[in-house]
């Protein structure tokens, strides 16, 4: 199948920081070499990011951290166990953002960590990619309390 795109026009929508929305009128290839009608589509710009399974190898536990989150009020009470993760800044190397996510809310201090893989996070709306790790620690780690700035 070809990957055929017409971007009919397209505009910035809303920005402040950290998303941008823009909307386009778009056509686009189908399976059977036919054009789409045109669509409409958003896309939520908001950069890279990175995320890490941090496993205390000691205890075989994985550490989480616990944050309040205001998108996910609707469903909960805005606080969710979650990876450690964090924006990639502009420039940045997503293995810089690691470590300093993890020393922010873990408090501890990798000293050795895989790569997994890239994914979008939720690609029918967002641009975002998450940058996965793998971070084995032990009791040595750890350098601060944590919890955030």
């Amino acid at each position: 199948m070809k990957k055929d795109l017409e971007i009919l026009e397209e505009s910035e929508v809303f920005s402040q920081v950290p998303i941008t929305v823009r909307a386009a009128r778009l056509r686009h290839a189908r399976y059977d070499d036919t054009m789409s009608e045109e669509l409409v589509r958003l896309r939520v710009d908001r950069g890279d990011s990175i995320a890490a399974i941090v496993h205390d190898t000691q205890f075989d536990v994985l550490l989480l951290a616990e944050q309040f989150r205001y998108p996910t009020i609707g469903a909960g009470s805005g606080w969710v166990l979650e990876l450690s993760a964090g924006n990639v800044d502009r420039g940045e190397v997503p293995e810089v953002t690691l470590e300093r996510e993890l020393l922010e809310e873990l408090g501890v201090r990798a000293t050795s960590y895989e790569f997994v893989a890239t994914f979008f996070l939720s690609p029918g709306i967002s641009s975002e990619r998450i940058h996965l790790y793998y971070v084995p620690i032990d009791k040595d780690a750890l350098e601060e309390s944590g919890g955030g700035v």
